[in-house]
């Protein structure tokens, strides 16, 4: 029996979190003392290197610390690299849709649950920067998913260690360092007081929550794994929606590469996706349903993202995101995120055969990529170029994952000014 079966198992799981990485957190700050410099050149340094090492002339045990957690964080030893490469391809071919589902299913399906916007929406702030959220959000699932995201080797668990696994590490560390600022408030830079430049809003805005114990942890382990299925089924699912046949074989890779990827993040085993659409169907729901309902934050986030979306459509196909999340998330989930109410008499009369167009284009498009000569590389193609331009606008908003590193540089007295000057003088 699956233990996520067992109502009593989830509200416990919302009562946990991340061992390892809140003991790095807690241990970097233990050891730096009155020193918060150094705790922030080494998390900033973490977060914007290209490489995990730390800095060569940080204090010996600040280092220990952040080492130690870096040769944590490896793929588990149940993974399957068959079906990591299998995955790595699938995605790639239908890249494109699955990046049109992110920001049409994943991400708003999310905002319906009340354990996932409570943070989100503050820490975030979706509202003034949907544009970089979104951006950094398809980059990690981008490394992520790529081939050769999760290992640069030659499969070794030891040798794994492609770009998906050091942006989903630096993920994993800032949701430690959000939980610390939820908790605790912030030590304050005494130097950057006296100089009136200490920048803690964020902070205090996180400290302001007044958690409530009832909620359970802040970013606990249901919230994890709620934001792994989104990634994972929820996008499996609106593939098929769509019209794409994935065969069992892909559908089991596709599940099995997030499951990797959710035990790299912090989520225990315990809560691991069943490799199969049916029985991944029920853990969606008996994880889900429970928390699902209609909240401010969860329809703010919502029509920021909506109105980001359909302002980057063309005129005449503006009303196409909303038509595609009405039908690709269920109607409760509509009813609470506030889409429902969006949809038009002269949508609803659009929408069926749109869909059926839509799905008659995946399902050919699919026989002629695997039938046609070429049309393999022009899919690899368009990855490629989708990848170099999800990069470059990152990296043009300092490229820092799901917006979290901006923020925890503002709250721990970063000043975004310092970075853009070195990145401009590199």
């Amino acid at each position: 029996m699956y233990e996520w079966r067992d109502k009593n198992f989830i509200e416990q799981m919302r009562h946990e979190v991340d061992p390892l990485a809140d003991d790095t957190i807690a241990d970097i700050y233990s050891a730096a003392g009155t020193d918060i410099k150094q705790v922030n050149r080494l998390l900033e340094h973490f977060m914007t290197a290209g490489e995990l090492s730390p800095p060569s002339d940080m204090p010996a045990e600040l280092v220990d610390h952040l080492e130690r957690y870096i040769e944590s964080v490896k793929p588990p030893e149940w993974t399957d690299w068959g079906l990591i490469d299998l995955a790595g391809q699938y995605f790639q071919d239908r890249c494109v849709a699955a990046f049109t589902i992110l920001g049409c299913a994943s991400l708003p399906e999310s905002y319906a649950i009340t354990d996932a916007t409570r943070v989100l929406g503050r820490s975030l702030k979706l509202e003034t920067q949907v544009n970089r959220r979104l951006l950094e959000t398809l980059r990690f699932v981008m490394e992520v998913m790529k081939k050769n995201g999760l290992r640069s080797g030659n499969g070794n668990r030891d040798e794994a260690d492609g770009e998906g696994i050091r942006i989903a590490s630096r993920v994993r560390l800032m949701h430690a360092a959000m939980r610390k600022l939820i908790q605790e408030p912030p030590r304050l830079d005494q130097s950057n007081l006296e100089q009136g430049r200490q920048t803690v809003s964020m902070a205090n805005l996180m400290h302001e929550l007044e958690w409530n114990d009832d909620w359970g942890e802040p970013i606990h382990q249901i919230a994890m794994s709620a934001a792994i299925m989104s990634f994972g089924y929820v996008i499996l699912r609106c593939l098929i929606e769509l019209g794409f046949r994935p065969t069992r074989d892909e559908q089991r890779a596709y599940l099995h590469r997030w499951n990797v990827i959710g035990h790299i993040m912090g989520v225990r085993d315990e809560l691991r996706v069943p490799e199969n659409m049916v029985e991944a169907e029920e853990m969606y729901h008996a994880i889900w349903e429970p928390h699902r309902c209609r909240t401010p934050e969860g329809l703010d986030l919502t029509n920021v993202l909506l109105e980001y979306l359909e302002d980057m459509s063309p005129a005449m196909l503006r009303h196409v995101p909303r038509m595609l999340m009405w039908n690709l998330m269920d109607r409760k989930t509509c009813d609470a995120i506030g889409i429902t109410e969006k949809i038009s008499t002269a949508d609803r009369l659009i929408m069926p055969p749109m869909m059926g167009a839509l799905s008659t284009i995946n399902y050919l498009t699919q026989l002629v990529y695997h039938n046609v000569p070429g049309a393999a590389p022009l899919g690899q193609l368009i990855f490629s170029r989708f990848k170099g331009y999800f990069e470059h606008m990152a990296e043009k908003q300092l490229g820092e994952m799901y917006e979290i590193v901006p923020d925890m540089r503002s709250a721990w007295g970063f000043r975004a000014e310092q970075l853009k000057k070195r990145q401009n003088d590199g």
